[in-house]
């Protein structure tokens, strides 16, 4: 099921959360999310539907959109997940050079720069000497 949207192209939704398209009026932001204008507290379609399937978010989770495509609110493109997990889904930027995403170029030692998250410091360690263990 989808909103028709001239402009931008469909906004897909899962057949139970039709009665939204009915009950509240949307629109699309620039930024790509569809927003209710009227009728319920919580003002993006995404996040309407996951209080829908998993009750109220709590603090430090977002919704993310699995396939990346913001106009897909289906249920099945939708989960929780926190900041950091919700910074590995995102996509390479336009203004990436080096075609990865977290990948970056050092011009002044021309070598590469991979940004890596751990959950401690001694993750994060660890895995720094094991990088620099395989450049010797």
């Amino acid at each position: 099921m989808a909103i028709r949207n001239p402009e931008n192209g469909p906004i897909k939704i899962s057949p139970e959360d039709a009665d939204l398209l009915v009950d509240f009026d949307w629109r699309i932001l620039q930024r790509g999310y569809c927003q209710n204008t009227r009728g319920v507290p919580e003002r993006l379609l995404h996040r309407v539907i996951a209080i829908r399937m998993y009750g109220p978010i709590s603090e430090g989770l977002e919704v993310d959109h699995i396939n990346r495509n913001k106009r897909d609110n289906r249920r099945e493109n939708l989960r929780l997940v926190t900041s950091k997990e919700q910074a590995r889904n995102h996509s390479v930027r336009s203004d990436n050079t080096s075609g990865y995403t977290g990948v970056t170029h050092d011009e002044i030692t021309g070598l590469w720069i991979a940004k890596v998250y751990f959950s401690t410091a001694e993750e994060a360690a660890q895995a720094r000497q094991q990088s620099l263990n395989l450049l010797k």
